[in-house]
């Protein structure tokens, strides 16, 4: 991405409504879907994880670790969680052990790399039996704009192409649907009307003023009680939860 991006992800991203509901949502299928044994508190990976604010999160609840290709942005979060964070590239230099962790999770990752498949393999690599990989990505190529590229997105997906992923390898999926459904329609229409205007702007988030932030955070945020019980038909994003199977023989 571009350097003033990460600046302004480290700034808003523990305040803006869009960070504050996905961090949500994940924490509301980790807890649904990871499996705590024997007291220990799950080990969890964040790979990309970006300026660390999901890590903080994730570290009340789980024996946290994060990964990002980026310096400025795996700077930025050692700053908020200290040393647990390692500069690596998806998908080949990740340097945890196979089958050591519990969850593995990538948030709006997969969308930079161009080896996507590589990479989901990669985070099924290592996953324990059981555990679970949760993915979001943008979705939907013909939302890509101007945000998108400054983000250095490869590409948007669609329900079949982020499923895809998951062929051949040693997971099955449990969870598959679109999310951020509910502000679709606006987003939406701001996002197509955005390739029309002209921008001399490469970032543009800002955080609504405290009643609106609070109010857009809550409505994305509900979805977290819907997604994988009642079909979500379209969003701006997708979400994927898959589970480690036991590939051991017999």
């Amino acid at each position: 991405m571009e350097p003033e991006v990460y600046d302004e992800m480290f700034a808003l991203e523990e305040r803006h409504w869009w960070f504050r509901a996905r961090r949500r949502i994940v924490l509301h299928l980790l807890r649904r879907f990871v499996t705590h044994t024997n007291g220990r508190r799950p080990r969890l990976a964040d790979l990309g994880c970006g300026c660390g604010a999901n890590l903080a999160a994730f570290r009340d609840h789980y024996d946290a670790w994060g990964a990002d290709a980026n310096a400025a942005a795996a700077a930025y979060a050692r700053h908020r969680v200290g040393p647990r964070i390692c500069l690596a590239e998806l998908p080949s230099s990740i340097p945890f052990a196979p089958a050591s962790f519990d969850a593995v999770v990538m948030t709006d990752v997969l969308e930079h790399i161009e080896n996507d498949r590589a990479s989901a393999a990669t985070a099924v690599d290592l996953l324990r039996p059981g555990g679970v990989f949760i993915a979001t990505v943008p979705a939907g190529q013909w939302l890509y704009a101007r945000r998108d590229a400054a983000h250095h997105h490869k590409r948007r997906y669609s329900r079949r192409a982020l499923a895809s992923l998951m062929d051949g390898l040693p997971a099955r999926v449990e969870l598959l649907s679109f999310c951020n459904t509910f502000l679709f329609p606006p987003a939406a229409a701001v996002r197509v009307a955005s390739r029309l205007l002209p921008s001399h702007q490469s970032t543009d988030l800002k955080v609504p003023p405290g009643p609106m932030n609070k109010a857009l955070e809550a409505l994305y945020a509900t979805e977290r009680h819907v997604l994988g019980r009642f079909p979500l038909p379209v969003g701006l994003s997708l979400i994927l939860v898959a589970r480690r199977l036991d590939s051991s023989p017999g």
